[in-house]
């Protein structure tokens, strides 16, 4: 078996009308003239997905060995798999508890941990995703004003308004 090697390939990257964005090997994301965002695998398939409102801001994690990728967007509810392995298919993973007062509120990262392990860090909560396809664990905070100080000591510490951490451990999203 090839271990999972996960690369960072969109980190905020805008899809814009015309302007497809690689995937690495497997294939890209295009927004259709319809105003649909459609992912074109490498073997030919498409599919369209919900990427949420507005044109989205796109992060994706690839592994080029296991043919699959996670991706996410700033506003979308949404976390995908892409398995472009034949056939080809797209899985939701998870839908995000996302902050619904304000959309502009809202922000997403993803965080490489390990070679197979990736950290979906949100504005109201986090999730750890084993080899770009299982949800590990997630935890929906509900707090916007914790905001990412750093991945260290099996955990991911947040920081609060008034300095102080909280930190959530990595390998089962307990409090720290």
């Amino acid at each position: 078996m090839v271990p999972t090697v996960n690369r960072l390939v969109l980190d905020g990257a805008k899809l814009d009308p015309g302007r497809p964005l690689a995937l690495d090997s497997m294939g890209d994301l295009v927004m259709e003239r319809s105003g649909t965002p459609r992912w074109r695998a490498g073997s030919g398939d498409s599919f369209d997905l919900d990427l949420g409102p507005d044109l989205p801001y796109v992060h994706a994690v690839c592994d080029e060995h296991a043919h699959r990728a996670l991706l996410a967007t700033e506003y979308g509810d949404s976390v995908y798999v892409l398995d472009a392995l034949s056939p080809a298919h797209v899985t939701v993973l998870t839908r995000l508890g996302r902050f619904d007062m304000d959309r502009g509120m809202r922000h997403l990262r993803l965080h490489l941990l390990k070679a197979d392990d990736v950290l979906v860090q949100y504005e109201t909560g986090l999730a750890v995703v084993h080899e770009n396809r299982l949800l590990s664990w997630q935890v929906e905070h509900g707090r916007i004003d914790w905001l990412f100080e750093r991945i260290g000591d099996g955990a991911v510490w947040l920081i609060d308004q008034d300095g102080h951490n909280v930190g959530f451990r990595l390998v089962d999203g307990q409090r720290a």
